[in-house]
């Protein structure tokens, strides 16, 4: 039985204690602070909630925080979060995660806020929202490759042009640092794995990834032009969210549209973002969606912290025509409402904070070696995270040894806080966390060269729901 408390019976926590709480060896219990919504969690959660202070030393011995397998601070109040996870791991909780949304905590160059309060994993759901948001407009592979070797490794689409140098090779005459490696070559409607006799036309699209400064000489030597795509992004609502989706959409190539009806968060976000087009005006606002031309925009997104705005937003933007919509949704008490609409209104995705942070929460809880991170673009390729354990296959022995399945390849491979190029004498260590891409009949074969049980890939390939939106 693993003990799990929770601190923060919001939006958030809530959620969160409900979809552990399915799991029969989870035992779940909720530390609540304010009498409403105690009261409103007991109603709604078959777990045991208590009204007390999460950041009180006393509760939390109270609790059985000594014998707590995950603590885990959901509340609103960073601090509060903070100086929770610190009680939490000083009075003997094993694991402590915490819920934050000023990203002062993120950086580390001046104090590690984790080790000082005692935390294993910060989670910030605004953030966890936008990541969210963002995969469909950003090459996909490109953007797990950002978060996960954090820029010590990076990816690039780049094209095959008539003149090139490297027309009508094979990849095994091209003249690459150790360091780079081809992953796929993209040859119109069809994706070919790159092996050392596949030879190079014009037109063809190379997923290279390697060593970031090896990559842009060998770009510069070779390639006149990053393959990349022009596109238009309106955002509805200025919201946390609404940052986080602009920081990660800051290149050239993304042309960002911010709608907002306040004027003190338009001068706001102007002060941050001095490139971005800011245009003051109600987002539900049919006659200003219609001269700013919404309907040709390629993805519209309603992020405020208003659910009737947002829907209310979407709805004008499909009635212009926009290609794309997406839509946040702050309160589970609507939820039903939209997915109900969710087709009318063209919804490609409805994404929710309780729902990421419940997810990406899960994922550390996850006992499973095996994790499905996405996939690429439109392509049958899926991006799979495998960690080394005790028993795996994979352990102490070299990558060579070990052997990727045909149309399946080794990306990169994170060992503590150090992110190396996966070579073939590397010997894999208890720990190690190796990024794969594999072709979707491949996929099982990649997962038994490590862990050669089929509840491990039962996971991967249940059918989907039938729904018009997802929901993240």
């Amino acid at each position: 039985m693993q003990k799990i408390i929770i601190v923060g019976a919001g939006e958030v926590g809530l959620h969160l204690a409900n979809v552990l709480s399915e799991n029969p060896k989870n035992a779940i219990s909720i530390l609540e602070n304010d009498e409403v919504q105690a009261m409103i969690a007991d109603q709604e959660s078959n777990v045991v909630v208590v009204r007390a202070d999460g950041s009180s030393a006393k509760a939390l011995e109270h609790a059985g925080i000594n014998k707590c397998d995950y603590f885990l601070a959901m509340t609103w109040d960073d601090r509060a979060n903070l100086i929770a996870c610190s009680l939490a791991k000083a009075l003997g909780a094993s694991k402590t995660i915490a819920r934050i949304h000023d990203q002062t905590y993120v950086d580390h160059s001046v104090i590690d806020y984790n080790l000082h309060f005692g935390i294993d994993a910060l989670v910030n759901p605004e953030s966890l929202c936008a990541m969210e948001i963002v995969q469909p407009i950003r090459n996909q592979l490109r953007f797990v490759m950002e978060i996960y070797a954090q820029g010590k490794i990076e990816v690039e689409l780049l094209q095959i042009e008539d003149g090139s140098k490297l027309k009508g090779l094979y990849i095994h005459e091209l003249k690459m640092d150790s360091s780079l490696r081809i992953a796929y070559v993209q040859r119109g409607n069809e994706i070919v794995v790159a092996t050392a006799h596949t030879r190079l036309f014009v037109d063809d699209i190379l997923i290279f990834f390697g060593e970031p400064s090896a990559l842009r000489a060998y770009e510069k030597k070779y390639f006149r032009k990053t393959f990349s795509q022009n596109r238009s992004i309106v955002l509805c609502g200025a919201s946390e969210i609404a940052r986080c989706i602009i920081r990660l959409l800051e290149r050239k190539h993304y042309k960002v549209r911010l709608i907002e009806s306040s004027e003190q968060k338009c001068k706001e976000f102007a002060e941050l973002f001095p490139s971005l087009t800011i245009l003051q005006g109600s987002p539900t606002s049919h006659r200003l969606l219609e001269e700013e031309r919404i309907g040709e925009a390629d993805y519209f997104i309603a992020c405020s912290v208003s659910d009737e705005e947002n829907v209310m937003a979407c709805l004008q933007a499909n009635k212009l025509g926009a290609k794309h919509v997406q839509v946040v949704l702050n309160k589970s008490d609507h939820e039903d409402a939209l997915f109900s609409l969710a087709e009318a209104m063209n919804l490609q995705s409805i994404v929710s904070p309780r729902v990421v942070t419940q997810k990406r929460i899960s994922q550390y809880l996850s006992k499973d070696p095996v994790q499905k991170l996405g996939t690429v673009g439109d392509m049958d390729v899926q991006i799979i995270e495998v960690t080394i354990n005790n028993g795996c296959i994979g352990q102490s022995r070299m990558i060579s040894q070990v052997g990727a399945p045909e149309k399946c390849v080794f990306v990169s491979l994170l060992r503590g806080e150090e992110v190396l190029v996966p070579k073939a004498d590397e010997k894999l260590q208890v720990g190690d966390k190796l990024l794969c891409l594999a072709c979707g009949e491949k996929m099982e074969e990649l997962i038994e060269r490590f862990y050669p049980k089929p509840k491990l890939t039962q996971f991967f390939f249940q059918k989907e729901g039938s729904r018009n939106a997802r929901i993240a």
